[in-house]
């Protein structure tokens, strides 16, 4: 069993005497778990992301503009 990065040579109902006593099935436990922790993630994942483009935008472009403002194009001759 691998935890914390470390191999461990303990058998898992010594470590989790009480999630084997409740719950019978364990792929059933195993799937849930995992799933869970996908969803948990994903949620995280999509919070940081949205984070991260804010402060990208943030960074290039220093004045935000809205719908509405008035801007100046400049046309370079090519």
């Amino acid at each position: 069993m691998l935890m914390s990065g470390s191999e461990l040579n303990h058998p898992s109902l010594l470590m989790f005497p009480t999630i084997a006593k409740k719950c019978g099935d364990t792929e059933y436990y195993v799937s849930n778990l995992m799933e869970k922790s996908n969803e948990t993630a994903c949620g995280i994942l999509k919070t940081s992301t949205k984070s991260m483009k804010r402060n990208f935008d943030l960074l290039v472009l220093p004045y935000p503009y809205a719908e509405g403002h008035h801007i100046v194009m400049l046309k370079l001759p090519s």
